[in-house]
């Protein structure tokens, strides 16, 4: 969680695209499924990027967690909506539940994730002898 920009934000941030295919795709998918469950309001409309879209970073957590597990684990940053860094307290609660909304989807987009990691994983033909992804 980070403020502000409505933004939903997913590897990489220190270069432009997503990631090797299959995961890169999968992971465009997931922001964009969160993406829409942040969206719920006409005046909030959240864009799925991956983190290089808004500026160039090295050493972004969620970067770090994708690759430390070799892309098999989704990773995001939500840049909360927003115009400040800091929000009137009036603004607290209805984004806190609108937050909610869009971390249950990733839960949710989350699970879905591990059975395309896990059905990736099981077709053998797709890794080298060093479990590299082909």
């Amino acid at each position: 969680m980070h403020t502000f920009g409505g933004q939903v934000l997913r590897p990489f941030s220190n270069q432009p695209g997503g990631g090797a295919e299959p995961f890169g795709s999968r992971m465009r998918a997931v922001g964009d499924s969160v993406r829409n469950a942040l969206s719920t309001q006409p005046g909030v409309q959240y864009q799925s990027e991956t983190g290089a879209y808004l500026y160039k970073a090295y050493g972004c957590f969620d970067d770090g967690m994708f690759l430390q597990y070799n892309l098999t684990v989704p990773a995001l940053t939500i840049e909360v909506e927003g115009g400040d860094f800091v929000s009137p307290q009036s603004s607290i609660r209805p984004v806190g539940e609108n937050i909610y909304l869009g971390l249950c989807q990733f839960a949710h987009e989350a699970l879905e994730y591990s059975k395309f990691v896990e059905e990736a994983y099981t077709d053998s033909d797709s890794y080298s002898d060093d479990g590299e992804f082909i």
